[in-house]
């Protein structure tokens, strides 16, 4: 995924009442059946966040992540751009 653009993110979860915070990143990737790119975003809580030493992609970077048997993201790579 090509980041472009980003966002914290700070809530109360409705499901658990805890506080809930991170970042949700943009972006774009090929997809098949879609003319051009499609685009998407990732959610990654501040634990994750906190277990990449707190490096998070920019704008432009490549972003690639895997899931956890949960489907929650436990580890992400970034390629500068």
């Amino acid at each position: 995924m090509k980041v472009v653009g980003y966002k914290n993110v700070s809530y109360t979860s409705k499901k658990t009442g805890k506080e809930v915070n991170g970042v949700e990143i943009f972006g774009t990737y090929p997809s098949n059946n879609v003319v051009g790119e499609a685009t998407g975003k990732e959610f990654l809580s501040q634990y994750i966040i906190e277990k990449h030493n707190g490096i998070l992609p920019d704008v432009g970077d490549e972003f690639d992540v895997s899931f956890n048997r949960f489907g929650q993201i436990d580890h992400y790579t970034i390629t500068p751009r």
